[in-house]
């Protein structure tokens, strides 16, 4: 047997298990074998010593007790965090209801009229017509460009609004028109 082969036994192996066979002969012919594997013996006995004389910090049932505890505490955080996901999601589901049925409610008492355009665009009509009715929430406007259409969908008063305000938008290209364009 080698000093390394030895050193290497040492290394893995516990020092009882080195009092005999190969290993024995080797470390009571090898000085230096032998003066390490005394120190290796040596520091095993104050390390036994030193943990044989340390009390626990806590006792094992408060350790127990804490450790419940804080299990049951990751529990229950768990089902609150679980109950709060769930109320997110029927706000969220509530507030986009709310606005579904805000939008399709007033259909009731809808009425729809095409716009013949004179000489305006249909885009810029209903840029107009947006810009001039006070209830542009629950108005529809859809721009026909190459007709030349604009078609308001809403309550009574607002298609009186865009009205008013597609005859005197739609009127003034005529009068800035030459002659014989008009």
């Amino acid at each position: 047997m080698t000093c390394d082969h030895y050193l290497a036994m040492l290394e893995t192996l516990p020092v009882e298990e080195l009092a005999y066979g190969e290993a024995r002969e080797h470390a009571a012919v090898c000085h230096d074998c032998n003066r390490v594997t005394c120190v290796v013996v040596e520091r095993e006995k104050n390390l036994l010593m030193a943990y044989g004389h340390v009390l626990p910090s806590a006792a094992s049932a408060t350790l127990a007790e804490s450790a419940m505890g804080v299990a049951r505490r990751r529990r229950i955080a768990r089902l609150y965090s679980i109950g709060l996901g769930m109320a997110a999601a029927a706000t969220v589901a509530a507030l986009v209801g709310t606005r579904v049925i805000r939008r399709a409610a007033p259909a009731r008492g809808m009425v729809q009229q095409e716009f013949a355009l004179r000489c305006m665009s249909a885009r810029r009509a209903a840029g107009v017509v947006q810009a001039n009715i006070d209830d542009r929430l629950h108005t529809k406007l859809v721009a026909r460009e190459p007709e030349g259409v604009l078609i308001v969908t809403g309550t009574p008063r607002t298609l009186q609004q865009a009205r008013v305000a597609l005859d005197h938008f739609d009127s003034m290209c005529l009068v800035d028109a030459p002659p014989g364009q008009r």
